[in-house]
């Protein structure tokens, strides 16, 4: 689980100028290996985050993306997900995004780019 896509989009809500972020992370499953009976997924804010904090219950191993409502524009957030299985816990991926300049507007989302993926 090297490669994580994280996507940040604002949702234009219809009444009014007011709006909601979420965050949805998204990776792939491995075809080779143990499987996974959970993944768990932690949130850290800021520059450079050293403490992360798990977003609710381990999710099921087959599940491959997970959002997240209620976040602030200009804040950064980095996601770190892991698989947890037979043969303990994988080693984490991450990737991260601040919610800000749009990438793109799709109707009513409006798509923010996510960071450049950190050198290996």
């Amino acid at each position: 689980m090297k490669k994580l896509l994280l996507t940040i989009a604002a949702l234009m809500l219809a009444a009014g100028p007011a709006f909601a972020v979420q965050s949805t992370v998204t990776w792939g499953i491995p075809t080779t290996g143990a499987t996974a009976p959970s993944i768990r997924v932690e949130r850290g804010q800021g520059a450079d985050p050293v403490v992360y904090a798990q977003q609710g219950p381990l999710l099921a191993g087959n599940v491959v993306t997970f959002t997240q409502l209620g976040l602030a524009l200009g804040t950064r957030y980095c996601y770190r997900v892991t698989r947890i299985g037979s043969l303990g816990v994988s080693p984490a991926a991450v990737a991260c995004a601040t919610p800000g300049t749009p990438l793109a507007v799709n109707g009513l989302m409006i798509i923010f780019a996510p960071e450049p993926d950190p050198a290996p």
